[in-house]
């Protein structure tokens, strides 16, 4: 078929790259996959498949404070399944609560890390970001994770 192929949205972003969704920008700062977490005073944590930990900064870009949350983000394996993130993992790789319902000031920069449990075997997954938490949501971007 003849058809030109028009895709929309389908610029590819990396690592180091700022991707703007609605009125957050988001940048992968790092990408880590662990067998096991750790954290002081708390029995590690372990999976049967590998834990990707995502480092990314998310800058608010409107007028007023967004809330943030860990549930903003998927993880896209290459067989097109998706992957929530792990909310408890996330207290063992963030200083603070990360990105549970955070709230990022106008103009404003919150960074912190959200963890995924994926099978050990998955390797050309994807992160997806969306435009906001809950009703402010519905826009999507996708970052490849690859170095």
């Amino acid at each position: 078929n003849g058809e030109p192929q028009q895709e929309e949205d389908a610029e590819e972003y990396g690592i180091g790259e700022e991707v703007t969704v609605g009125n957050l920008t988001y940048t992968v700062n790092n990408v880590e996959e662990m067998n096991e977490l750790t954290m002081e005073f708390m029995d590690p944590l372990t999976t049967e498949g590998k834990f990707v930990v995502v480092d990314l900064s998310i800058t608010n870009n409107d007028q007023e404070a967004r809330f943030v949350d860990s549930e903003m983000f998927r993880i896209i394996g290459s067989d097109g399944v998706e992957y929530s993130s792990n909310t408890e993992a996330d207290m063992y790789v963030n200083d603070d609560i990360g990105f549970f319902l955070s709230e990022v000031n106008p103009k404003m920069t919150g960074t912190g890390k959200v963890v995924f449990e994926i099978p050990a075997d998955e390797t050309d997954y994807v992160l997806q970001v969306s435009s906001g938490f809950g009703w402010s949501g519905g826009e999507y971007a996708t970052i490849n994770l690859d170095d």
